[in-house]
């Protein structure tokens, strides 16, 4: 994916969805080419919450808003984990990194490998395909790839990485 090169309405945006088989909890972190760590999922919001309903689709942001890159280039990596146990050992790492803000006087490493980490899937499958809606207010269809665990009670791990150029 591509940035604006200093003009964020220009670069290459995205959506995360994802939907769960069953009620658990779901921990979405994403880590940028400096290696800033943010928190996406849950949020301090209603509709952004966990336990996760059973097949209720979820999409980040929420609203008409997407993710753009900032200048920060390198491998972009989001990591999903999803348990039917509260994973409060996450929840602690995550707070501690909620409302901070990067230093400016720091110049960032740039992260060159993706770190894959997955665990708990058996298979991966072609999805429902689902509607999500643009800044710009048009819908597009997209279809996402579902990871089936490999027994139920283990915890699910999913790495999905992209080069950030």
């Amino acid at each position: 994916m591509k940035d604006g090169r200093g003009d964020p309405q220009a670069g290459d945006k995205f959506k995360i969805v994802f939907r769960a088989g069953c009620t658990c909890y779901v921990y979405v972190i994403a880590i940028d080419g400096s290696g800033w760590i943010q928190g996406l999922f849950p949020k301090n919001s209603p509709s952004m919450t966990n336990p996760v309903v059973k097949d209720q689709e979820y999409t980040l942001p929420d609203g008409p808003y997407s993710f753009s890159l900032d200048q920060f280039r390198g491998v972009e990596t989001v990591f999903f984990v999803a348990s039917y146990s509260q994973r409060t050992d996450l929840e602690d790492s995550l707070a501690a990194f909620m409302g901070r803000e990067r230093p400016a006087s720091q110049v960032p490493a740039q992260v060159e490998v993706p770190p894959v980490i997955p665990d708990g899937f058996g298979k991966t499958e072609a999805g429902q395909a689902v509607t999500v809606s643009t800044e710009s207010g048009q819908s597009q269809q997209v279809t996402p790839l579902t990871y089936v665990a490999t027994q139920v009670g283990v915890d699910l791990r999913v790495t999905r990485w992209f080069k950030h150029e």
